[in-house]
C-alpha cells in the first residue's frame, strides 16, 4: 500500500500538464450536489493518473457513497458546507465510508489527519501501480 498525501499529490501534478491545466479548470465552490459530484469525479481520475492508481472505478465509488450519504442529509452541496460538513456525527459516518474500503484493501481516499489523501492497493492486486 502506497499513501499519497494530498500534498504530495498537488506537488507531483507538474509533471502530468494536461491533468494540472483540466485541475485548474474546475469549479471550487457549488450549489448543487450534482455539480460538486461532477467535480470530484474528475478530481478523481486526475488524482488516479498523477499516482499510477488504476483503480480509479473504486475510488468513484467511494466517490458515490459518500455523495449519497450527503444527500441524505441535505438537499445542496451550498447547505451541506454552510451546515452540515463540520459536524462530527457526518464525520464519523464519511470515516466509516472511508474505513470500509480500507478494510478491503481497496483504493480510497482518506480525508482526516495529517496522512489525509489517497492510499493505494495497486501494488497488492493483480496489477501493479503505473510508476
Amino acid at each position: 500500500m502506497k499513501i499519497w498525501t494530498f500534498k504530495k499529490i498537488e506537488q507531483n501534478l507538474p509533471q502530468f500538464p494536461r491533468e494540472e491545466v483540466a485541475l485548474k479548470k474546475l469549479p471550487t465552490s457549488f450549489v448543487e450536489f450534482d455539480e460538486w459530484h461532477k467535480a470530484n469525479m474528475a478530481k478523481v481520475m486526475i488524482a488516479a493518473t498523477v499516482i499510477g492508481c488504476q483503480c480509479v472505478a473504486e475510488l468513484q465509488k467511494q466517490e458515490e457513497e459518500l455523495m449519497n450519504y450527503r444527500r441524505k442529509v441535505c438537499k445542496t452541496a451550498k447547505e451541506w458546507f454552510k451546515r452540515y460538513s463540520n459536524m462530527p456525527e457526518h464525520e464519523k459516518e464519511i470515516r466509516r465510508i472511508s474505513y470500509n474500503f480500507a478494510q478491503r484493501r481497496i483504493c480510497h481516499r482518506n480525508f482526516f489527519g495529517p496522512k489525509a489523501g489517497i492510499r493505494c492497493y495497486c501494488d497488492e492486486h493483480a496489477h501493479r501501480a503505473q510508476q
